[in-house]
């Protein structure tokens, strides 16, 4: 459901003038991967704790289908 009503806030803000960055290519993509791995690494057990960061990933893997 959430992704049906992204597209179609995305439709709408389009027809309205919003410009989409192109996607990024897989070595950019996989860049912010390692950066996010990074950040979430620095704050586990700081700012956030490390269970909380653990479970997330665990609930995004599981929706992601494992990838």
């Amino acid at each position: 459901l959430t992704r049906s009503e992204n597209e179609r806030a995305i439709k709408a803000m389009t027809k309205r003038g919003l410009t989409l960055s192109p996607k990024p290519e897989a070595s950019e993509l996989a860049a912010m991967q390692r950066l996010g791995e990074k950040a979430r690494e620095k704050l586990a057990g700081t700012l956030i704790p490390r269970e909380l960061i653990e479970r997330a990933g665990r609930a995004i893997a599981k929706m992601r289908g494992g990838k």
